[in-house]
């Protein structure tokens, strides 16, 4: 019986009818290969071979991508969105050419928002070639209608033409397609922190390998990263960075098919696997929805 009612569920849910009327789902693209984050020069060679690796499915991130949905039956509000880098792509540029080295997580790159109707193509085309997962939260509706609130003003202010920079997109200082879906989770104050620590990867960048941006005209070369053994070591001047990585966050959610948690439920379409949470019941955010500091 109450397997019945998941896959019941399960269908009602992704079509945009949960039964609360309201969802925030976060599509999630694994990057073709796992990217190694144990040291610079691990975290290079992973990372090129994944430009080169076949995407598993017809839309192509060789470093992963999540896309954001917001579905509500009862207002017919079906929203789609992500953050990717321009086609101008000055990322490659920054790191092969101008010495940025580790400086790139933390650069400014020409970016764009990407429109329901581009996500709703791609997301197809993944779900048809069974390549991607999905976390869904169903949300009450003052909730739902601050992230629609969130969506459209970061869209308007023009916030989406940074992508990366410092990834802390309600100040407007730039996101990736991975930190600007957690943005989502933070307007909503939807308690992830269970599972943070399996999402996420955190890495002390040693200054020495940190070029580009101005900082002491300083030019850190390819071959210099893939011979870079270590992050920071003790007492050496590091940055620190953090970054949801889409692999993690899939291989999270396969975690939880393969040993469900009574908290959480599973589902799944057209062969992708998905796990759904019910919030809507959580008191409304009083916080601000953008940081903004005062001029």
């Amino acid at each position: 019986m109450l397997k019945t009612l998941t896959l019941s569920l399960s269908f009602l849910i992704l079509v945009g009818l949960s039964a609360k009327g309201q969802e925030l789902s976060l599509y999630i693209v694994p990057s073709p290969v796992e990217i190694n984050w144990e040291s610079p020069s691990k975290l290079m060679r992973t990372t090129l071979v994944n430009q080169f690796s076949s995407s598993p499915g017809p839309v192509d991130y060789p470093l992963g991508h999540i896309y954001v949905g917001l579905h509500c039956s009862e207002s017919d509000v079906d929203i789609l969105t992500g953050m990717t880098r321009d086609q101008r792509n000055s990322a490659f540029s920054k790191t092969f050419r101008e010495g940025y080295g580790m400086g790139i997580l933390f650069a400014d790159i020409e970016g764009r928002m990407q429109d329901t109707d581009e996500v709703r193509t791609s997301v197809d085309a993944l779900m048809e070639a069974e390549a991607m997962s999905f976390i869904s939260f169903e949300v009450s509706q003052e909730v739902f209608e601050r992230l629609v609130y969130y969506y459209k003003n970061y869209r308007e202010s023009g916030f989406c033409s940074i992508y990366n920079g410092l990834n802390r997109p309600r100040e407007g200082l730039g996101a990736g397609c991975a930190m600007y879906a957690i943005s989502f989770l933070e307007v909503a104050e939807i308690d992830f922190s269970p599972w943070r620590s399996e999402w996420i990867e955190f890495v002390k960048v040693p200054e020495r390998l940190i070029g580009g941006m101005g900082i002491n005209n300083r030019h850190v070369s390819i071959l210099r990263l893939l011979l870079s053994a270590n992050w920071a070591k003790e007492g050496e001047k590091y940055v620190p960075f953090e970054v949801y990585e889409p692999w993690n966050m899939h291989q999270w959610v396969l975690s939880q098919h393969e040993k469900p948690d009574e908290k959480i439920g599973i589902v799944e379409k057209s062969g992708n696997p998905g796990v759904i949470m019910d919030f809507s019941n959580s008191d409304t955010p009083q916080t601000p929805v953008f940081m903004l500091q005062a001029e």
